[in-house]
């Protein structure tokens, strides 16, 4: 009798062993298959970026930015998925990708495990939510991205944790359809607790976007912070999000909002 319990129990924990190597080898080639996917989008759709300088204004301020020229293939784009509505892009780091927002109303967080091809499984997607406009129009625009081991989607995020490369890798870029781009200077790189910061902060209106404000800072959360730059609820911002070594954190860098050219 114990004989076969022994016996049964072998197969059992062998058929365990079994679909747990199928689920990792299945893991690792839709992880493979999305990086070549990303891979084979810049190739067919943009050229490198050359960096020129361009005028940028804000109200009556003159900001010279220099901005990389990307050309961009967005009918290409758009077939390879209609949910792509602007590109990200910040030098010195390994974050060039498309932005996404799923189309499907019940679908919030649908790219934070679904791919360009719309297969399940990591790396996902970079993406927003729907309580964010399409636009970056609102006072706080938040951008998710997964921070992968082998440095792909917003894993080099966590490179604004030294002093030295935060102070020197400056800006955000977003390529948008009609051919602007949007300038954001960072000001913020820090550790943040895991809330979900449109829901728990608002940031809808002036009054919820300063009372945002006025909570994060070096006086509160642990990271880096541009001393010169002043950030009130007149100014539009982005929020990148990624992935602690901790469930109740999240990694954001932020930049206020230049202008565009």
């Amino acid at each position: 009798m114990k004989k076969n319990i022994y016996k049964a129990g072998a197969v059992f924990f062998g058929i365990i062993l079994v679909i747990s190597v199928a689920f990792l080898i299945r893991n690792v080639i839709v992880e493979k298959r999305a990086e070549n996917q990303y891979e084979e989008l810049i190739q067919n759709t943009q050229k490198e970026p050359v960096v020129v300088t361009e005028e940028v204004s804000e109200n009556e301020d003159e900001l010279t930015v220099a901005i990389p020229q990307k050309q961009f293939d967005w009918t290409a784009i758009l077939e390879e998925c209609k949910d792509i509505y602007a590109w990200i892009y910040i030098p010195g780091t390994n974050v060039d990708y498309p932005i996404l927002q799923s189309a499907e109303d019940m679908e919030e967080d649908y790219y934070l495990d679904h791919n360009l091809d719309g297969s399940q499984g990591y790396p996902g997607c970079i993406y927003t939510q729907k309580l964010n406009k399409k636009d970056f129009s609102d006072y706080n625009t938040v951008i998710y991205g997964h921070n992968m081991k082998n440095g792909t989607m917003f894993k080099t995020l966590h490179d604004y944790e030294d002093e030295t490369f935060f102070q020197e890798n400056r800006y955000i870029y977003i390529y948008l359809p009609d051919g602007k781009t949007k300038v954001y200077e960072i000001y913020g790189a820090y550790t943040f607790t895991d809330a979900h910061i449109l829901l728990t902060y608002g940031c809808d209106s002036e009054e919820s976007f300063k009372e945002y404000l006025e909570l994060i800072g070096p006086d509160t959360y642990t990271g880096h912070f541009k001393e010169d730059i002043e950030v009130t609820e007149k100014d539009k911002i982005i929020t990148l999000s990624t992935c602690t070594n901790s469930s109740a954190t999240r990694y954001l860098v932020q930049g206020v909002y230049l202008g565009e050219k």
